[in-house]
């Protein structure tokens, strides 16, 4: 990230950093984080990573930001929304099991 006023981050030096991702093929998952460190060199992320259990002192690195490229049109006054997950995260999702009355619209 930048703030040199030239990657979408106003004027420079202003304390706003910007980045730029570069032009994706339609339909690619982008998954992406944010990590600063400070003059003292302690670090912060975005999204934070998941502490496991002091049983296993480690991080999973499965905290990410994902987007998808879609260049498509869509016309119709109903809103639209794409859940953008990870394979593993979409096999989790599938194998919940849903009765017919989770799967009803209650109005």
């Amino acid at each position: 990230m930048f703030d040199d006023g030239q990657h979408g981050d106003g004027v420079a030096s202003d304390g706003t950093y910007g980045a730029t991702i570069p032009p994706q093929p339609n339909d690619t998952v982008v998954e992406f984080f944010l990590e600063a460190v400070d003059r003292l060199g302690l670090t912060n992320r975005w999204p934070a990573l998941p502490l496991q259990p002091r049983t296993r002192p480690i991080f999973r690195p499965d905290s990410q930001c994902l987007y998808q490229v879609d260049g498509s049109s869509y016309a119709s006054a109903q809103p639209f929304y794409k859940l953008i997950l990870l394979e593993s995260e979409r096999a989790e999702l599938a194998s919940i099991p849903c009765t017919a009355s989770q799967d009803s619209d209650p109005r």
